[in-house]
C-alpha cells in the first residue's frame, strides 16, 4: 500500500487519520479545523511533491465560492499547530511562490502493530464515556486487502480507527450541559450531495433537539459558517457561548452512508461521547431518527417516551421527497436571488412527491416571501401572497405544532395583512412550541418596535442573541429598540458590535448611518456613507437614497431634489425603488404633497416599512397631521 492509497499516516510525533479527520500528537488529540485537516491530508498524500493552490482549492472546496485568503489562513494555522507541537519546532510545510506548497517531513503508513482489528456486523457503534481513564478501545472496520494490492476506496471498504485517549475521565452524567451547537458534518470525499445531506441533517437535529426544551440549541444560521471559519469545534463553540458541540464527518458511496460524530465539552476540550453510524441511503430517515435519540441520550440523563416521540417525529416517509426538501433548504440558506429561486423548484418537487410533507410547504412559503421583501425588491408582495398564505395554512393543517409555520404566518399577518393582534398571538405560539427558535424571538421584536414597546423588544432581541450570538443581523438589530426610542447613543454600540464581527455588513452600516443622521454627526455620516458606497456602488438605490438624505441634512435641497428626481425616474422605468424611501426624501426636501403621494403608493404595495411609520423619526414632522393619521388609521394595525 502506498501513502497515496492509505488513510492513516505517521510523521514526526503525529498520526493523521483521513477517514475520521483526526490529527494526534502521540496520544493527544489535537483540535484542527476540518478544512485545514483536508488540506493537510492532501499535502501528506503528496509528500515531497508540489501541490498547487488551484489544486488545493479544487480538492477541498470544489465549486463553492471561497475567498483565496481562506487558504492562507488554514496553511498558517497548520504551521502553528505542527511546529508548535513538534519537539524540535521544525518546518513541515514549504511555500513555493507562484507554485504552491510542499510537505517536507518524511511520512510513513501507520504500522500494522498499532492496529487492533475487530470483526463486527453492527451498523452502529458507540463509545459512551466510563469513569476509568485507563481504558483504551480501538475500533477498526477493515477493508479487503488482496495480495498486498492497493486499497480499494469504496464504502464497502471502510477503515476507521478510534482511540479513547482524548476522552475525558468525567462521566457524561456528571457534566451539566445547558447549551449545544450542532456543527455541520464535514464531507470527507467532498461529494456535493453529502454537503446537502450534512446541512439537512444538521437542521433536522437542531429542530428536534430544540423541541425537547431541555437545553438551548444554537440555530442553523449560527453554525453554517463553521466549515469556512478556519476554527476548530472548540474555538467555534466558545464563540457561540455553548457548553458542548457536536461535530463529525459524513462519507458515502452510491448506496451507503457512514457518519461519525463526537460530543465535545468546549469548556475543557474533553471528548465526552462518540458514535459511528452506517446505513443505506434509502434508510436516511431511520438514520436521522437514531442519531437524534442517541445525541439526546448523550446530553440528558433520561429520554422519556414523550421525548422520543418528539425526536423521531417526521413529516414524510418518502426519502426522495426528503432529499428534495434538503436541497431546497440548502439553497434557501444562501439568501440570494439565485439561491432563493432555485430552492422553490426543490420545495415544489418535494410536495409533488409527498403532498403531505408539511415542512416543504413552509420552505416554499418562506422562499416566495423572501423574494418580496422591500429591501430585496425581487417581486411585489401582491404577486406572491396567495402562494405564501396557501402554503403556510396547508403546513399547519398537516402539522398544527410546526413552530416555523406559525412564525411565517405571523410575519405575513404583520407585514401584509397588517393584523398586529393575530401576528403577536402566532409569534407567541411559535415561541411556546419551540423556545429555541431564534427567528421567532427576532421577528417578534420588530412587531414590538412597531408597537413602541421598546423594553419588551429588547428582551426578545436579547433572547434571540443568546440563542444565536454570532448572528450579524441580530447583533446589529439589537440597536433598533434604542434607535426607535430616540436613545441614539445607546443604539450605536450594537451597530458597531456587528461591524467588529464583519466590517462589510451592510445592514449594520445602514443602522449606524441612520443613527448618526439623527444625531446630526456630519463627519461620522460622511465616513459611513462612503462605506455604504464601497459595499454597494455609486449607482445603487440604497446609496443614492442616503446620499440624498445627507445632502438635505446639509441644507443642499437643490442637490437632494435632483437625487429624488433620478430615483423617481428609475422607479417609473420599472426598477424597484421603495416608495417609503421616496416619501422620506420628499419630506427631507420640503415636498409634503409628494411625500403623501408616495406613502399612498406604499399603502397600495403593502410595503413592509408601512407598519413603522407611526413611530418613525423620519415622519415625525407630519405625524400629527390629519392626512397622516387618516392614512395610518386605514391600515388598521391597532384593530
Amino acid at each position: 500500500m502506498t501513502k497515496e492509497d492509505s488513510s492513516s499516516w505517521e510523521f514526526d510525533v503525529f498520526r493523521l487519520d483521513a477517514l475520521e479527520l483526526r490529527l494526534w500528537r502521540d496520544s493527544e488529540l489535537l483540535h484542527v479545523a476540518p478544512k485545514a485537516l483536508e488540506i493537510l491530508i492532501l499535502l501528506v498524500r503528496n509528500q515531497g511533491e508540489t501541490v498547487s493552490r488551484d489544486e488545493i482549492m479544487d480538492e477541498v472546496w470544489g465549486d463553492s465560492f471561497v475567498e483565496d485568503g481562506n487558504l492562507n489562513v488554514h496553511i498558517s494555522n497548520l504551521r502553528k499547530i505542527l511546529s508548535g507541537n513538534s519537539p524540535d519546532k521544525k518546518d513541515f510545510i514549504e511555500t513555493l511562490p507562484k507554485h504552491g506548497y510542499r510537505f517536507l517531513v518524511d511520512v510513513k503508513l501507520e504500522s500494522d502493530e498499532k492496529r487492533s482489528p475487530a470483526k463486527s456486523d453492527s451498523t452502529e457503534t458507540d463509545e459512551t464515556l466510563q469513569p476509568s481513564p485507563a481504558r483504551r478501545i480501538r475500533w477498526h472496520f477493515i477493508g479487503i486487502v488482496v495480495l498486498g494490492m492497493l486499497f480499494v476506496s469504496s464504502f464497502a471498504l471502510w477503515v476507521s480507527y478510534w482511540d479513547n485517549t482524548g476522552l475525558s475521565p468525567v462521566p457524561v452524567n456528571n457534566r451539566i450541559i445547558r447549551s449545544v451547537s450542532v456543527l455541520p458534518l464535514a464531507s470527507i470525499d467532498g461529494d456535493e450531495d453529502n454537503k446537502v445531506l450534512s446541512v439537512g441533517l444538521t437542521d433536522a437535529l437542531i429542530s428536534r433537539l430544540g423541541k425537547l426544551n431541555r437545553f438551548a440549541v444554537r440555530p442553523l444560521s449560527a453554525v453554517l459558517p463553521f466549515p469556512e471559519s478556519g476554527k476548530d469545534a472548540i474555538a467555534f463553540g466558545r464563540d457561540l457561548k455553548v457548553d458542548a458541540a457536536l461535530v463529525g464527518t459524513i462519507q458515502s458511496d452510491s448506496e451507503r452512508l457512514r457518519i461519525n460524530v463526537r460530543l465535545i465539552d468546549v469548556r475543557d476540550g474533553a471528548i465526552i461521547w462518540t458514535r459511528s453510524f452506517d446505513e443505506t441511503k434509502t434508510n436516511f430517515l431511520k438514520l436521522q431518527d437514531t442519531l437524534s435519540i442517541r445525541v439526546a441520550n448523550a446530553i440528558v440523563t433520561e429520554v422519556s417516551p414523550a421525548d422520543t416521540q418528539l425526536l423521531t417525529q417526521s413529516n414524510t416517509e418518502d426519502p426522495e421527497a426528503y432529499r428534495q426538501f434538503l436541497q431546497g433548504k440548502f439553497y434557501l440558506n444562501k439568501r440570494n436571488d439565485e439561491g432563493i429561486r432555485k430552492s422553490i423548484g426543490y420545495f415544489e418537487k418535494a410536495i409533488e412527491l409527498d403532498p403531505n410533507f408539511a415542512e416543504s410547504y413552509v420552505g416554499l412559503a418562506d422562499a416566495n416571501w423572501l423574494l418580496s421583501e422591500g429591501k430585496r425588491g425581487y417581486s411585489s408582495p401582491k404577486t406572491v401572497i396567495q402562494t405564501v398564505r396557501k402554503s403556510i395554512l396547508r403546513a399547519l393543517e398537516l402539522d398544527p405544532n410546526l413552530a416555523e409555520a406559525y412564525t411565517s404566518l405571523a410575519d405575513v399577518q404583520m407585514y401584509y395583512d397588517w393584523d398586529k393582534k393575530s401576528a403577536e398571538a402566532n409569534f407567541k405560539k411559535a415561541i411556546r412550541i419551540n423556545p429555541n427558535l431564534d427567528k421567532a424571538h427576532h421577528w417578534y421584536a420588530w412587531l414590538l418596535i412597531a408597537d413602541q414597546r421598546f423594553d419588551e423588544a429588547n428582551v426578545e432581541l436579547k433572547l434571540a442573541h443568546d440563542l444565536n450570538p454570532t448572528s450579524l443581523i441580530i447583533t446589529a438589530e439589537r440597536g433598533y429598540p434604542a434607535f426607535a426610542a430616540e436613545r441614539y447613543e445607546d443604539a450605536i454600540p450594537h451597530f458597531e458590535a456587528a461591524l467588529r464581527l464583519d466590517p462589510t455588513f451592510l445592514d449594520a452600516q445602514v443602522g449606524l448611518y441612520r443613527t448618526h443622521l439623527a444625531l446630526g454627526n456630519q463627519e461620522e455620516m460622511e465616513t459611513v456613507l462612503e462605506e455604504i458606497k464601497k459595499l454597494t456602488s455609486e449607482d445603487a438605490v440604497i446609496y443614492r437614497y442616503y446620499l440624498g438624505r445627507q445632502l438635505a441634512s446639509l441644507g443642499k435641497k437643490v442637490e437632494a431634489r435632483k437625487v429624488l428626481k433620478s430615483l423617481v425616474s428609475r422607479k417609473q422605468k420599472g426598477e424597484y425603488v421603495s416608495p417609503v424611501y421616496l416619501a422620506i426624501l420628499a419630506l427631507d426636501t420640503g415636498d409634503k404633497d409628494q411625500a403623501y403621494s408616495w406613502l399612498e403608493k406604499g399603502f397600495e404595495e403593502r410595503n413592509d416599512f408601512m407598519p413603522f411609520i407611526k413611530g418613525s423619526r423620519e415622519f415625525k414632522i407630519i405625524q400629527n397631521e390629519e392626512r397622516f393619521r387618516e392614512l395610518y388609521d386605514r391600515m388598521e394595525l391597532d384593530n
